[in-house]
């Protein structure tokens, strides 16, 4: 009867499942796809061999499970959205319901977000994955993986798949029960650690180490330790509480924590925080634990448990050994990009019990309140840290040892640069400007202002009169029917037949949203609009919603964010990290600083908040044609070599080139040299990352405002590889790399893994491709500045009283530097930056490198230094 209710009522064919009726398990999918229909049998094709293939390798016998789908009609995720998606589940519950009431398994499957939403709630793929649910409603225990479908798409998550396998065999052999393999413990003292009772490897001891905190911006007034936690051994954890909640103004000091409300509209109270008995000697000990040299340490996160050290006071460590998240990214940036402690245990410490679904993200969000209504489970959840950090550190470091040059890449550049360089960054901070965040909140209102009126000026006049009384340029609709005409797929409710929407400037939609019915305005179309033979009017009204926007992303993204994570003292505490990305560039959050403008006026904008504190400058330093240089060394390209060896402009030479003009050519003008490098550099910034001739031109207009006819485009292709013809043969060398071994390597010795490159698809394929080209320049690029300012760290002449860094964007480097101490301290960041140590990492820097160098008292006033 819920039938009559779906929206697929007679429009779908219904596909019946299958399987033991008797199983024990039951695997659940989303829905048929076009094959089941035509065959009129679930789960056939290339998903049945990717299920069938992985039950063989665990030792499952396919035949003994009962297959359902979600929904017993096929549902088109690109045609309905996520509301219909959800009627269509509401009326094929009941089937659901059924089956599984009358098998009764032990254990349910789910392959996919609908599977899971199905039958539990809905929740993220990644962070269901990893965790064993229990239902009442069916009596038994649900787990989830991918949708075969989804690893088709994305062959990086086949790894991870064949992880959940594995985790559903341990599961069914504990005969369906998750049970702890580790005794967790609070203890009072690490004492007996600190004695060699412990886990050891020869003459040394090997300690995971984590903390338990109330938030995680270390940074944060109202940031609290609660505790710390080593290992005793490989199935033994302890914890040491070392602060806990108590009523307001009966402890030690007072702090202010969210209890209540929504995340729009939180609530807060202030609560008393009180030391445990004996805190000073349970901080001394850790202290020890951290200064032994004999005690080998490990971490998931070096740097943030590091912030934690030093805000109890301890400001020394020894024997740091590895940070197991920064050591995975080294083996597989793609697999472990911005990877969690979950994901590294799935693949290198599998349990029977994950200890992290334990805890709701509502108790992680309030560790103070969990300690105080549930300790034990406190106390389990924090004690299991350290034991599988420990446990996976040991399995990550034998991959690194099998793998000598990512071995050497983690030893002489990941590890000191996440933890020493990018921890010294973070923890000195940027100084802002507080004071003119409303003044720039303002000026970009007023331009916000600004640019609605002239939207509203080009906007076609019936458009403005049906949403004058809302006509917020927020709303997508609004730029919908001012630039196109289409008809309603869908009757909406208010409305007794289709509507035409005709009331603007009618273009004939480029790309229509399927589950919506509505033509799309994202980037890509609106760039085709503006690059295309489209009225002047409607591509006028786009570059003014453009800008309008822009000013309000600024407002929203980067003031809003900038003035939440100021510290007490006005500082900005970024995190940064290379394990961010799978590319292994440095990004940024809380605040993210990486996608804020680089040129331009609304660059001024942001830059302008970031000052100087008194009686120092800031002081900006960047290569100059950093990705050109790394280009001439890695392709050995000869002519780029000469260029830069004979200390020439490269957007020069190659302007003129294209112009079929000689290098010792006398510009007329000014103005005729700056169009000739201008037009140049969508060849050299565009051509070396696999570019065809129909994205130059696009990239050409967009990026740089030059204009190619198709004639245009294609000759100057072939004029760069001509003139630098040793950039093609490297593209096809590394190419065909890829292709046979699925991963590149850079000059330091990072490894790009890309396992796309094997996918069926050939969009897919070459993505990968440009994936991979782009890595191998990108990526040593950032790497070099990183290596060059670790470097400035470490040189015995720098006085961190009169030098900090305190910033890394768009691959330069900013410091804080003493106004007398200017002239003694930028020669020594020059030698650094121009002679990085590649020796470290066996390869020779074959193109001269140089730097540029700016100094003034805020970002946006910087002046050029004459070294």
């Amino acid at each position: 009867m819920s039938c009559t209710d779906c929206p697929l009522y007679k429009k779908e064919r219904e596909i019946p499942y299958r399987g033991n009726p008797d199983a024990d398990i039951v695997f659940i999918y989303e829905s048929a796809g076009s094959t089941e229909v035509k065959e009129g049998v679930m789960l056939i094709g290339p998903s049945l061999k990717y299920v069938t293939k992985e039950c063989e390798r665990v030792g499952l016998d396919f035949n003994s499970v009962f297959l359902m789908n979600a929904a017993r009609c096929r549902i088109n995720k690109d045609k309905y959205t996520a509301g219909e998606i959800g009627k269509i589940l509401k009326a094929c519950r009941p089937n659901v319901e059924t089956a599984l009431k009358t098998i009764q398994p032990k254990l349910i499957v789910c392959f996919g977000a609908i599977a899971l939403q199905q039958v539990y709630h809905k929740m993220a793929i990644k962070r269901a994955r990893n965790r064993i649910f229990w239902s009442d409603e069916f009596n038994a225990h649900i787990m989830v993986t991918f949708h075969p479908a989804a690893i088709m798409r994305d062959p990086n998550k086949l790894p991870l798949y064949q992880a959940d396998f594995d985790a559903m065999i341990r599961f069914i052999k504990n005969n369906y029960q998750s049970k702890s393999d580790v005794i967790y413990k609070e203890v009072e003292s690490i004492q007996p650690i600190l004695d060699g009772n412990c886990y050891k490897e020869g003459s040394y001891s090997l300690i995971g180490i984590d903390t338990e905190t109330q938030g995680v911006d270390w940074h944060n007034k109202n940031s609290v330790i609660i505790s710390y936690q080593v290992s005793k051994d490989l199935d033994e954890g302890w914890t040491v509480i070392l602060q806990e909640e108590c009523e307001k103004d009966k402890g030690d000091y007072n702090i202010t924590v969210q209890r209540g409300g929504s995340k729009k509209t939180p609530e807060y109270i202030e609560v008393g925080i009180k030391k445990t008995e004996g805190y000073d000697r349970k901080v001394n000990e850790l202290k020890e634990l951290l200064q032994r040299q004999d005690i080998k340490k490990y971490f998931f996160n070096q740097k943030f448990e590091q912030h934690r050290f030093m805000n109890l006071g301890i400001i020394d460590w020894n024997n740091c050994c590895m940070d197991v998240r920064t050591a995975a990214h080294c083996l597989d940036s793609t697999m472990y990009r911005d990877c969690s402690l979950e994901d590294v245990i799935s693949q290198f410490a599998p349990t029977n019990e994950n200890h992290k679904g334990i805890v709701t993200e509502t108790e992680k969000a309030d560790m103070l309140m969990l300690l105080q209504t549930d300790r034990d489970k406190f106390i389990k959840y924090a004690s299991l840290d350290p034991v599988f950090t420990l446990r996976t550190a040991l399995e990550v470091r034998k991959k690194l040892l099998a793998d000598k040059k990512s071995l050497n890449y983690f030893i002489n550049f990941a590890q000191p640069i996440e933890n020493e360089f990018l921890f010294d960054m973070e923890r000195n901070g940027v100084l802002v400007d507080k004071d003119k965040i409303p003044e720039i909140r303002t000026a970009l209102q007023k331009e916000m202002d600004r640019f609605k009126q002239q939207f509203i000026k080009l906007t076609p006049p019936l458009v403005y009169h049906k949403y004058e009384n809302n006509f917020q340029l927020t709303r997508t609709v609004i730029l919908q029917e001012s630039l196109f005409t289409w008809k309603d797929k869908k009757l909406k409710k208010a409305d007794s037949e289709l509507k035409l929407h005709d009331i603007g400037f009618n273009l004939k939609p480029i790309v229509m949203n399927k589950k919506s019915g509505t033509p799309s305005v994202d980037k890509k179309v609106l760039a085709t609009i503006i690059d295309g033979k489209y009225p002047k009017t409607a591509k006028e009204l786009i570059r003014t919603h453009i800008k309008w926007n822009e000013r309000r992303m600024l407002i929203n993204n980067f003031l809003k964010n900038i003035a939440h994570y100021l510290d007490e003292g006005n500082r900005l505490h970024t995190n940064f990290s290379i394990t961010f990305t799978s590319s292994g560039r440095v990004a940024s959050r809380n605040p993210g600083l990486m996608n804020q403008p680089k040129h331009g006026d609304l660059a001024k904008y942001i830059r302008s908040l970031f000052i100087a504190e008194d009686n120092f400058k800031v002081c900006h330093c960047d290569y100059n044609a950093s990705e050109l240089r790394w280009v001439a060394h890695v392709a050995q390209e000869k002519e780029l070599m000469r260029i830069f060896a004979e200390g020439k402009d490269p957007h020069r030479i190659t302007g003129l080139w294209v112009r079929d003009l000689p290098e010792d050519y006398k510009f007329e003008s000014e103005k005729e040299l700056k169009m000739t490098r201008q037009n140049s550099k969508p060849l050299s910034f565009g051509l070396i990352y696999l570019m065809s001739w129909q994205g130059l031109k696009k990239y050409a207009k967009q990026g740089y405002g030059v204009e190619y006819t198709d004639k245009q485009a294609k000759d100057n292709v072939s004029k760069f590889f001509q003139k630098y013809n040793k950039i093609p043969i490297w593209h096809t060398k590394d190419r065909a790399f890829l292709a046979v071994h699925g991963y590149l390597r850079t000059d330091f010795g990072r490894k790009l893994v890309l396992p796309n490159i094997f996918s069926e698809e050939d969009a897919v394929r070459a993505m990968a491709e440009r994936t991979g080209i782009n890595g191998k320049i990108q990526s040593p690029s950032s790497d070099g500045t990183l290596l060059a300012g670790y470097e400035i760290l470490k040189d015995k002449r720098v006085d961190k009283r009169h030098f900090k860094t305190i910033l890394f964007i768009h691959d330069a480097l900013v410091f804080a530097i003493a106004a007398d101490k200017i002239d003694y301290y930028l020669p020594i960041i020059k030698e650094h930056m121009e002679n990085i140590p590649t020796e470290r990492f066996d390869f020779k820097m074959t193109v001269p490198l140089k730097i540029e160098a700016e100094i003034g008292d805020r970002m946006s006033d910087l002046q050029e230094y004459q070294f």
